[in-house]
């Protein structure tokens, strides 16, 4: 029963891909984006009590066992003979686990929706990356953005030689600079995930991309965890722990889907998405009071994506394809 509700589903998936093509690369970049933010809330709140490690492990573990139950009743294959492909996927999950990694350490020093606006500068990166790994044309919203990233990063991170002391009140101002060091570090790994999953395409498929990363993911948070020390952990932190191991898989499987069937730079600005809803929890969940220059540099990336959509208007409106 459960089996065959499963096939129905990606079933009626697949029609809806098919309908609307050139939308739903997009659609699923804007969804998985917005998961993954909500995720990092449980994160967040863990970080105070749990190494960023021990976090990765119990989150690797749980997307290793779902996804080993997907590409199950989805019928994938587990390992391909092309040693180039199973190449890139290793590397692929090695910067993942990385990225990962920085991400829930530099969530225990930064606020929700400082991280999530530093972690979306990484579709500058990818648009670059893009351009020499996949021959993908550099359009001017992608220099336009990479220049008001640049303010965008600056008024978040808030360097002493720049803002003083005024302008990091809310967190130390070492903090806040490592925290914005670690994500931008993140931000790379992630952009060579993105362009690694363009590259790889149609030659392989969702579940072993998420199988292979999360598998290292899981070896290595593991054997950094064994040293550090594993915590116990109560009810309610389990249902914190399943609740980041479900969306984050959810997340990975429906992003990966939006990078193999569109234009990896133009898909990674779906990101920005992130932005809007990581305010919403860490106001109204969280109760983060926000930094002017913090929310000052939000915007800046944010307008990243308005940009790329006026450039889009322009195009259509002479009638050159987007």
């Amino acid at each position: 029963m459960l089996l065959q509700a499963c096939k129905n589903l990606s079933n009626s998936i697949a029609r809806l891909e098919k309908r609307h093509a050139k939308v739903i690369p997009y659609v699923w970049g804007v969804l998985g984006v917005v998961i993954y933010t909500s995720s990092n809330l449980f994160v967040k709140s863990l970080s105070s009590e749990f190494s960023a490690s021990q976090l990765l492990f119990y989150r690797s573990l749980q997307i290793f066992i779902y996804t080993v139950i997907f590409m199950s009743v989805e019928n994938m294959e587990f390992y391909y003979n092309s040693s180039a492909i199973n190449k890139l996927l290793q590397i692929r999950g090695m910067a993942g686990t990385i990225g990962i990694g920085l991400t829930y350490y530099a969530l225990g020093l930064l606020p929700l929706s400082d991280a999530t606006v530093l972690s979306q500068v990484y579709p500058v990166m990818t648009g670059i990356l893009a351009v020499f790994v996949l021959n993908e044309k550099y359009e001017w919203s992608q220099l336009l953005s990479a220049m008001v990233c640049i303010v965008g990063v600056l008024l978040v991170a808030q360097p002493p030689f720049l803002f003083g002391n005024e302008g990091s009140q809310t967190i130390d101002s070492n903090t806040r600079i490592l925290g914005t060091i670690l994500l931008i570090i993140a931000g790379f790994t992630t952009s060579v995930v993105e362009v690694l999953v363009r590259k790889l395409g149609s030659k392989t498929n969702i579940g072993l991309t998420t199988l292979i990363f999360s598998f290292q993911a899981t070896l290595i948070s593991a054997f950094v965890s064994i040293f550090q020390g594993f915590k116990p952990m109560n009810w309610d932190q389990m249902v914190s722990v399943f609740l980041i191991g479900a969306m984050s898989f959810v997340s990975q499987m429906i992003r990966n889907r939006a990078f193999m069937l569109g234009n990896a730079g133009r898909v990674s600005n779906t990101a920005y998405f992130g932005i809007v809803s990581s305010y919403i929890l860490d106001v109204f969940i969280l109760g983060t009071k926000i930094n002017v220059y913090s929310l000052l540099g939000a915007f800046c990336i944010l307008s990243c994506l308005f940009i790329y959509i006026l450039q889009i208007y322009y195009k259509e409106k002479k009638g050159v394809k987007a």
